[in-house]
């Protein structure tokens, strides 16, 4: 798939998402590299930055630099896509699940080793 198309991908589910696509910034004080994704305590879009200055200190010349920095969005701006979210860590993931959702499955685990009266207590007692 070629950059324009992922480009218009990405796009158009920023449209519809939670989050704001990393774009590079080149300010007098350094480089950044900035997005807004939803932090899930809030339910607001924060701002992210990664500072560059050390990234581009290590190249000789700006536009190596200034490549390096345009994968690097790139490479968030996927992540972002498929869903990834920095405000999560390993396991918080699971912490953000309703508690309907939670309840479903767990009747759905207990369904296969419990008798139908018990399987009337839990639900009864979840309702």
């Amino acid at each position: 798939m070629p950059v324009s198309e992922v480009k218009n991908e990405i796009v158009k589910s920023c449209l519809t998402s939670n989050y704001l696509p990393a774009m590079l910034r080149e300010y007098k004080g350094g480089w950044i590299i900035e997005y807004y994704a939803e932090n899930p305590l809030s339910k607001n879009l924060e701002r992210k930055r990664i500072k560059l200055t050390r990234l581009v200190s290590r190249y000789k010349s700006i536009k190596d630099a200034r490549l390096h920095a345009n994968k690097m969005v790139m490479a968030l701006n996927i992540k972002l896509f498929t869903g990834w979210n920095p405000f999560f860590t390993s396991e918080d993931a699971r912490l953000y699940t309703s508690v309907n959702i939670v309840c479903e499955k767990f009747l759905k685990e207990k369904e296969k080793e419990l008798r139908s009266d018990s399987m009337r207590v839990y639900e009864s007692f979840i309702s």
